[in-house]
């Protein structure tokens, strides 16, 4: 597979240097945005009427609860992760209405050299077309979990050696 020759190509003491370079950081815009979010939910239930107000306040409750694990598995990813160049498979664009607006199909080689495949959902803006690469996170111990940099929510990721990234 063309990762695999890519990734055989790149010196791997620059490729090294460039993975130790890598610190995961909270994004605390996102984090302050969406706590907002479930705060606003929450305080405009209380000016409901009370049938209204158990829907409004369970409503907020599932959302937080959702927002809960997706910062949990980020969390687990970012806090013991290797990084690998991943190229994207495929791209696909789905209708305004289903939430997220396209996903990928990556695939990268981890370091035990067996190739590995992810599909993460994100917006368009921010997932490249078939072909390139993009750095991904992937736990050492189980390299199925992974995830795509740019589409974390909660965490960003900063390093040196963007040429290779």
């Amino acid at each position: 597979m063309a990762t695999l020759q890519i990734l055989g190509e790149l010196d791997q003491a620059a490729m090294m240097r460039c993975a130790l370079t890598v610190r995961p950081r909270l994004r605390g815009i996102t984090v302050a945005t969406l706590s907002g979010a479930i705060g606003f939910m929450l305080f405009s239930s209380l000016l409901l009427p009370l049938a209204q107000r158990t829907s409004a306040v369970l409503l907020a409750c599932t959302f937080a609860i959702y927002l809960l694990y997706v910062f949990h598995q980020e969390k687990r990813l970012a806090c013991g992760f290797r990084v690998a160049l991943a190229e994207v498979n495929t791209l696909r664009r789905f209708a305004p209405s289903e939430g997220f607006d396209s996903c990928i199909e990556y695939s990268f080689a981890a370091h035990d050299g067996r190739e590995y495949r992810g599909r993460s959902r994100g917006v368009r803006k921010r997932l490249p077309p078939p072909k390139w690469l993009v750095p991904v996170a992937y736990n050492p111990g189980a390299p199925d979990e992974n995830q795509p940099f740019a589409t974390f929510w909660f965490f960003q990721f900063d390093y040196d050696g963007t040429e290779l990234l």
